[in-house]
């Protein structure tokens, strides 16, 4: 049974949403359109020669567009300051896999400069797979009694390698 759908918002935006004053739409007419959304108060006038991929920033106030433009670039400032962090430990993450981007000329202008660690990672699962077979836990030697086990054979055996 899943209890949780696939397309389920993330948790917390209705805390977000919360604090965010409602925006207002109203339509007078259908020339004529008032968006309210905090301080900010926009009207647009629609002429009937007006399309529908009209540019709305020819329609809405300079003073109106700077807030807009002054809203927008403290969010995105917030945006990369909130994920520093984040940013920061993937980087690093990239660096510690080997997994880098060098810019290139060489053999051409443009040539690829993605480095990846395979080779690194297989030689060192080999490595580590021959060394347990070259040298196990119990020692270089498997040995096995064959015949009549004595103190002595046994003795023999379990010395120390």
């Amino acid at each position: 049974m899943i209890d949780k759908s696939l397309n389920q918002a993330p948790a917390g935006l209705e805390s977000l949403a919360q604090d965010q004053e409602p925006m207002e739409i109203e339509i007078v007419d259908p020339e004529a359109v008032h968006i309210k959304a905090g301080d900010l108060e926009i009207d647009i006038e629609t002429g009937e020669d007006e399309g529908f991929d009209d540019n709305l920033a020819d329609d809405i106030s300079e003073g109106a567009l700077a807030t807009l433009a002054g809203d927008l670039d403290k969010s995105i400032d917030q945006d990369k300051n909130s994920r520093k962090d984040w940013e920061k430990a993937y980087t690093e993450g990239l660096k510690l896999l080997g997994l880098h981007i060098e810019e290139r000329t060489e053999p051409w202008d443009g040539a690829s400069g993605v480095f990846h660690p395979m080779i690194t990672e297989a030689v060192v699962r080999f490595q580590s797979e021959m060394i347990t077979e070259t040298f196990p836990a119990q020692g270089p030697v498997r040995s096995k009694i064959i015949g009549k086990e004595t103190n002595e054979t046994r003795d023999i055996d379990q010395c120390p390698r």
